[in-house]
């Protein structure tokens, strides 16, 4: 079976793959007048992956940022022991996955019109020759693929998907193919529905979605979006000040047996002044959230990012720590998570990974 290992290029096994593609470029370089200049990629800004099949590094690749052209393949390659089994071609959608969970909707790379079998992968797999975006002095072909995302976006407790239309604007700007908001409470009885319907509703959207997808939840919505997770769908996920998962609770907490309600939105956090409507909360929902609700280990391919303010600081950096997530600290309420413009570019430059 093939699996893919995030690592950097100092590992061994990693280090061993870069070395045998450079001495295999060099050895097979048939530009005249002219010799092979190796020229190994930096990583750090973005993801070198080694693929393994049982437990065998086979080969190698890495994406790295460019700027005003998305994210760029550099080094992928397969040794001859793995050649012939498609390793190449799913090493490079898996970087492509990868890239999409950094924020990118472009791919480029270059390579030699020599290296036939990798010009007949890149258009086998989309890729349009372009012109060129480098000086590379290897390189006589040059490509791009756009890279299609869905970003699911899920609400909190007492509100509608419609608290996130404001972020449909710049997801679009950011080449988001896809925009999806499921009503957590769709097609049930508010009065009964439990974390699990809840959970439903996002899953529904997971299974539906075209593309790879960014994960977005708010509030209760962050807890709930955390239950499916590791949905094969979601290649990055991004935290605003979720509710608590259940390991990270009082253990002395009272458990309460949950039952069929609705809860007030002003009577149980207050009124609210930003214009949002409110619905009633289910109440079963909630007293699961107050009990404890578990979540699933993330897939190590899986990024997060946790957003966090000053309202709730419990819902930041230790729920970062639990999930292995890149942590984003703001000055913004609860609310302006969701509603403040300058929150949103903040949290969408963190996930853009700039600055």
């Amino acid at each position: 079976m093939l699996s893919f290992r995030a690592t950097h290029s100092t590992d061994p096994e990693a280090a061993r793959l870069l070395a045998a593609y450079f001495a295999e470029r060099v050895s097979g370089w048939q530009g005249q007048d002219t010799t092979y200049q190796p020229k190994p990629a930096d990583f750090s800004r973005g993801a070198l992956l080694v693929a393994e099949k049982d437990g065998e590094a086979i080969g190698v690749g890495g994406i790295r940022p460019v700027a005003g052209h998305g994210m760029e393949v550099k080094h992928l390659y397969v040794a001859p022991e793995g050649r012939g089994t498609g390793a190449g071609r799913a090493l490079l959608r898996e970087l492509e996955r990868r890239a999409v969970s950094l924020g990118a909707h472009r791919m480029v790379l270059d390579t030699n019109a020599d290296l036939e079998s990798a010009n007949r992968l890149y258009r086998a797999e989309g890729y349009q020759s372009v012109e060129p975006f480098n000086d590379n002095p290897n390189a006589t072909n040059w490509f791009a693929k756009d890279l299609p995302a869905t970003w699911v976006l899920v609400h909190g407790a007492c509100t509608y998907p419609s608290i996130f239309d404001g972020w449909r604007g710049p997801l679009t700007a950011m080449g988001a193919a896809e925009i999806l908001a499921p009503d957590l409470q769709a097609g049930a009885d508010p009065a009964t529905l439990t974390t699990a319907g809840q959970a439903a509703q996002v899953r529904a959207a997971l299974d539906a979605a075209r593309h790879p997808v960014v994960l977005v939840g708010w509030s209760m919505g962050g807890l709930v979006a955390l239950t499916v997770a590791d949905h094969p769908a979601v290649a990055g996920l991004v935290l605003l000040e979720p509710s608590v998962p259940a390991p990270l609770l009082d253990p002395d907490r009272r458990i309460v047996t949950p039952g069929p309600g609705l809860l007030d939105p002003e009577t149980t956090y207050g009124p609210a002044d930003d214009g949002q409507p409110r619905r009633p909360e289910s109440a079963w929902a909630r007293d699961e959230r107050k009990n404890g609700v578990d979540v699933p280990a993330l897939p190590a391919s899986t990024r997060a990012l946790v957003v966090w303010g000053p309202e709730f600081p419990d819902r930041g950096q230790r729920v970062a720590e639990l999930i292995g997530a890149e942590e984003l600290e703001l000055g913004a309420s609860h609310v302006d998570m969701v509603l403040d413009g300058a929150t949103r570019e903040a949290v969408l430059a963190a996930w853009r990974r700039e600055g």
